[in-house]
């Protein structure tokens, strides 16, 4: 995948430790969502998925790092699809999100929605960013 020294490492470990720990850090993982008007919950998968498909892109880790709730909670839905890989395996709906940050660009957060009617946080990535570089020692 990658070398444990690369940037990227960094920018996963980085991801990785602000999801789980939001994650972690609440009695329910989930928080409502204007836009859906519904919860969104996240688990480990949530953590992972999130860790890998943002650390390939420097311009997300300040979406998560710093901005990790606001675009759960705010981000407004953009368009709906049937899953259509392996990787979304297990839902019926994805929904995807955005979210636009004065500064940092625009996030996209996508969810998947399971047979029971649960929405749950897959991936966050950037969509667009109004910055140059990041925070992390020059990704």
């Amino acid at each position: 995948m990658f070398y444990p020294t690369s940037k990227r490492s960094q920018r996963w470990d980085a991801i990785f430790q602000t999801v789980d720990g939001w994650r972690k850090g609440r009695p329910e993982p989930k928080t409502w969502n204007n836009s859906l008007r519904g919860y969104i919950r996240a688990n480990r998968r949530s953590a992972s998925e999130t860790a890998y498909w943002g650390s390939k892109n420097p311009a997300t880790l300040p979406f998560i790092t710093e901005h990790f709730n606001e675009v759960l909670r705010y981000a407004v839905k953009k368009e709906e699809s049937v899953p259509h890989s392996g990787q979304s395996k297990g839902f019926i709906k994805i929904i995807i999100l955005e979210r636009e940050i004065k500064g940092v660009g625009t996030a996209k957060l996508t969810v998947g929605v399971r047979p029971d009617g649960e929405m749950m946080h897959y991936c966050i990535t950037a969509a667009q960013a109004d910055f140059e570089g990041c925070n992390l020692a020059t990704c």
